[in-house]
């Protein structure tokens, strides 16, 4: 193997690490180490390796507050996917969509999967949100959004609404970032990373969070992943990661 790949791909891991102690410290230092990591792991594909480049580009633009200079929704993982795109297609023209193709389900036991995986996925939330001693990150402004919704509205957004954060999330993490890693690592050390990605971006204020939330999405990642490569999509993810935030979104709704 080159030694230039075996650099870019141990840089890419530093980052990682880096990236999620920044979620699990939340101070300025951390910050900064994170941001300089990115950077790194980020020219250092450009430079040596372009197969891992635009979840490369993600995770650094993603250590930006890019969300103060395009406040898409007030969603900055959005925001930093267009942003990555919009990069992509002007560096890669039409490659950049290969990285997320959708795929087909044709197996049985595919179906049985998600449908096992977003009932496990869905009693958990409900457990960890019950036991949970209050809400913080976007769980809490979520609650307090709903809040403020009629019936007929909130009916209307929760589909909607889980749909969308779906496709977001299994563009970028089972679709960009798995997608890139398999060229450079095996599938399991693939599946590995984007999950420890996915879990670390959930760890500060997603839902579920902190240590217990972590292993539970980490272990939620995984499986997402495997579907992922089972299908050669993200069709089945997509579907399986729906249920899952619009079982957050009930709950949110009905419990608090």
């Amino acid at each position: 193997m080159p030694t230039s790949l075996n650099l870019v791909k141990t840089i890419f891991i530093i980052n990682i690490v880096f990236i999620t102690l920044s979620f699990y410290f939340q101070s300025e230092l951390s910050s900064n180490l994170a941001i300089l990591c990115a950077a790194i792991s980020f020219i250092t594909s450009v430079i040596f390796d372009k197969r891992i480049f635009n979840s490369n580009l993600f995770l650094f633009l993603s250590t930006l507050p890019i969300y103060l200079i395009i406040p898409l929704y007030q969603n900055p993982m959005l925001a930093t996917l267009l942003v990555t795109l919009l990069i992509s297609a002007l560096v890669y023209k039409k490659q950049i969509f290969g990285l997320f193709n959708f795929g087909e389900i044709k197996d049985i036991k595919i179906w049985l999967a998600v449908a096992l995986v977003s009932v496990v996925a869905s009693i958990s939330l409900i457990v960890w949100g019950i036991l949970t001693s209050e809400l913080t990150g976007v769980g809490e402004a979520t609650s307090q959004e709903l809040a403020k919704l009629s019936t007929i509205v909130i009916l209307m957004l929760i589909p909607v609404g889980a749909l969308l954060n779906a496709i977001v999330e299994e563009v970028i993490f089972r679709g960009i970032i798995q997608t890139e890693l398999t060229k450079v690592f095996n599938i399991s050390v693939a599946i590995f990373l984007q999950a420890f990605l996915f879990a670390g971006f959930h760890y500060a204020g997603g839902f579920p969070n902190g240590l217990i939330g972590f292993a539970m999405t980490f272990v939620y990642a995984c499986a997402l992943g495997l579907m992922r490569c089972k299908v050669k999509g993200l069709f089945a993810p997509i579907i399986t990661h729906t249920f899952a935030d619009m079982t957050i979104l009930i709950f949110l709704w009905v419990y608090f």
